[in-house]
C-alpha cells in the first residue's frame, strides 16, 4: 500500500468516526427532546462544536502527515479512539440521563480496530475511557446530580472487564492478521524469484522495467536494459551434468549481483539468459557495466571447467529514450543486439542502434 492510499484510508476512517459521533449526538438530542427532561439546545450545539473540533484535529494530523510520526501508534488507531473516548465522556457530562447510549457505543467500539489493535492497545483505550467516564460522573455528582458512585463504579468496572476480554480476542486476530500478511509477502517473493539463483524472475524483471520507463517519462530520466546469455552453456550441461550446470548458474548470478549497483535489478529471465535493468543510466553507461560483467565472467577462475574451458557471456544493450520508450520494444532491441553478439563470435557486447533494430559492437 502506498503512503497516499494509507492517508486516504485514514482520512475516511476519521470522517466515518465523525459521522458516527454526530449520529449519536443527534439521537441523544432527539431522545432528550422527546423525554421528560428539559431540552437545552445550547448544550447540544456545544457538543457538536467539541466533536468537530476534536475530530478536525484528528483529520489535520492525517492531512499533515503527523500521524506517521506516532511510532507508538503505527496504525493510527489508538489516538483517534482516545479522542473519540474524550468526546463520548463529554456526552456523558452533557446528558447524564442518556449515558446508557454512550456506554453502548463504548462496547461496540473495539469492532472498529479489529485486526489492527491488540490487547495492550485496547487495554489503554478501555482504561482511559473508564477513567474519563468516572471523571465525568464525578463532576456531575459534585454539581448535585442524583447519581450513585457505587452503581457507576460497578458499571465502569464491568465494561472495563468486557473491554479487556475483547482485547484478548483482538490480540489473537491481530497475530493472525500479521501471520497472514507475512505469508502473503512470502508468496509474493516466491512468485517473483527464480528458485535456483535467488534472482528476480522474468515477471519481476518486466515489472521493474515498465515502472522505470514510466518514471523516466515522468521525470525525464534515462533507463537501459541489457540481455545476457551464457555462451555454449549446453556444452557445459552435456559434459558436466545438470547439477554442475545449476552450480554454474548460481555462481554467475552471484557474480552479477556483485558487479551491478544495488539500485539496478539483475534477473534470470530464461534458462541461461539474464536481464539487467539499469536505472538512471544511459546506453553508454550501461554498455560499460555490461562489458565489465563480460570481463568478470571471462576471467573468473571458478567458471572454468576442465575439458570444457572458460565460461563466457554475450550481451546486448538498449536504452530509453534513445532507442525506444516501450518496454517490449526495448527488450526486443536488446535481444536483437544479443543475437548480433552471438553471430559475431560470442563473448562480446553489442549495442542496439535505435528503432531500426541495427546493432553495433561495444566494449
Amino acid at each position: 500500500m502506498t503512503p497516499e492510499e494509507s492517508t486516504a484510508i485514514r482520512k475516511r476512517g476519521v470522517l466515518l468516526a465523525t459521522a458516527g459521533l454526530c449520529l449519536a449526538l443527534l439521537v441523544g438530542s432527539g431522545l432528550q427532546a422527546l423525554g421528560d427532561e428539559p431540552f437545552h439546545p445550547r448544550r447540544w450545539i456545544l457538543g457538536t462544536a467539541v466533536t468537530l473540533l476534536v475530530q478536525g484535529l484528528m483529520y489535520g494530523l492525517v492531512s499533515l502527515g503527523l500521524d506517521t510520526r506516532l511510532t507508538w501508534d503505527r496504525h493510527f488507531v489508538v489516538t483517534p479512539m482516545l479522542a473519540a473516548g474524550v468526546v463520548l465522556d463529554y456526552y456523558v457530562y452533557l446528558s447524564p440521563e442518556l449515558r446508557e447510549l454512550v456506554l453502548m457505543v463504548w462496547v461496540v467500539s473495539p469492532l472498529f480496530v479489529a485486526g489492527l489493535a491488540g490487547f495492550r492497545e485496547l487495554a489503554l483505550i478501555t482504561l482511559a475511557m473508564a477513567a474519563g467516564y468516572l471523571g465525568a460522573i464525578g463532576v456531575l455528582i459534585a454539581q448535585g446530580h442524583g447519581l450513585e458512585w457505587g452503581r457507576e463504579i460497578q458499571i465502569a468496572i464491568t465494561l472495563a472487564i468486557a473491554g479487556l476480554f475483547s482485547g484478548i480476542i483482538l490480540e489473537r486476530l491481530k497475530r493472525e492478521r500479521l501471520a497472514t500478511k507475512r505469508l502473503r509477502r512470502k508468496f509474493a517473493e516466491l512468485a517473483a524469484t527464480d528458485p535456483l539463483t535467488g534472482l528476480p524472475n522474468r515477471r519481476r524483471f518486466e515489472e521493474v522495467l515498465c515502472r522505470e520507463l514510466e518514471r523516466g517519462d515522468r521525470y525525464g530520466t534515462a533507463c537501459s536494459v541489457a540481455i545476457l546469455d551464457l555462451d555454449h552453456f549446453k556444452r557445459f550441461n552435456d559434459r558436466l551434468g545438470h547439477l554442475e550446470g545449476d552450480e554454474i548458474l548460481r555462481q554467475v548470478a552471484s557474480l552479477m549481483r556483485a558487479e551491478v549497483r544495488v539500485t539496478d535489478v539483475c534477473a534470470r529471465i530464461g534458462g541461461e539468459e539474464f536481464g539487467v535493468v539499469m536505472m538512471d543510466t544511459d546506453k553508454r553507461g550501461a554498455t560499460l557495466v555490461v562489458e565489465r560483467l563480460r570481463r568478470a565472467v571471462e576471467t573468473h577462475p571458478l567458471l572454468e571447467r576442465e575439458g570444457v574451458g572458460q565460461l563466457t557471456v554475450s550481451g546486448g544493450v538498449a536504452g530509453s529514450p534513445e532507442d525506444s520508450r516501450d518496454a517490449r520494444r526495448l527488450v526486443e532491441l536488446a535481444d536483437g543486439a544479443l543475437y548480433a553478439a552471438k553471430a559475431a563470435g560470442r563473448n562480446r557486447v553489442v549495442v542496439a542502434s535505435g528503432e531500426t533494430g541495427d546493432s553495433s559492437s561495444g566494449g
